[in-house]
């Protein structure tokens, strides 16, 4: 990766973790994060966390009951991943652009706001499709929303954290760098939550219909796009069964 995460930006996530806007959007893209991969099988099937840094959506993962690996650049985030997640998970010191693994190790990869901070986003994207059998998830920082106009690498905000100073990717930037690595025929599925900006990530009645649904229209915050390696899409959800499906009769 471009720069290496020190102990400053540990520091920084974690305070806007814990701040109540940092627990709103975390949770939120969490939950798009656990709708887009809904169709994905679990149980036994491992997932590859790219550019990890503290683990919190290894952690997310790990809730949602795949078996989680992590990887990053940053001594300082691999330290706080392993500490997050024990023995929960295999974390790995190591290059997005070089992955220390065997072509198709893992069933499913991830990239999250990874992209924006890497030389070669293609080269990251080839490398984890590389090492990944079924599907890829890919979630960037939005160009096309309000928190890049209040929060983003523009003139008027020299106070952003370097979080959010990358390069921040339109929604067809980020389809069209998958269609050029996986090819023209591969199925996409995608979604974005957090339309307001940050000072109105909260909890209300209000707020949670602008923030919190996922929107069919790629303007929210958090953009997010998982991509079918074998081309036709799973079509059942893993938390569509209301009831458990009775046997077939006769």
């Amino acid at each position: 990766m471009s720069d290496r995460f020190d102990k400053h930006d540990l520091r920084a996530f974690e305070r806007f973790a814990a701040s109540p806007a940092g627990r709103f959007a975390l949770e939120t893209e969490a939950r798009l994060l656990g709708r887009l991969v809904s169709s994905w099988p679990r149980r036994g099937r491992g997932i590859l966390d790219i550019g990890c840094g503290a683990g919190s959506f290894l952690e997310v993962f790990h809730q949602l009951g795949f078996d989680v690996t992590g990887i990053d650049a940053s001594p300082v985030m691999v330290e706080a991943a392993r500490a997050r997640l024990g023995k929960n998970s295999d974390i790995h010191l190591g290059l997005a652009e070089h992955l220390p693994f065997y072509d198709n190790e893992f069933d499913f990869s991830c990239l999250i706001t990874v992209l924006e901070f890497v030389h070669s986003p293609e080269n990251v994207l080839r490398e984890a499709m590389r090492v990944s059998r079924k599907g890829v998830l890919v979630a960037c920082m939005n160009r096309l929303s309000l928190y890049h106009i209040t929060n983003g690498p523009m003139p008027w905000n020299s106070q952003t954290s370097r979080r959010t100073q990358g390069h921040w990717f339109f929604p067809w930037e980020i389809r069209s760098l998958i269609r050029r690595v996986a090819g023209p025929n591969k199925a996409l599925r995608s979604g974005s939550v957090l339309l307001g900006s940050p000072s109105t990530w909260k909890a209300g009645r209000i707020l949670n219909a602008i923030n919190a649904w996922t929107l069919p229209l790629p303007i929210g915050s958090f953009y997010a796009v998982t991509v079918n390696l074998f081309g036709d899409p799973l079509t059942t959800p893993l938390y569509s069964w209301k009831t458990e499906p009775g046997l077939p009769v006769g």
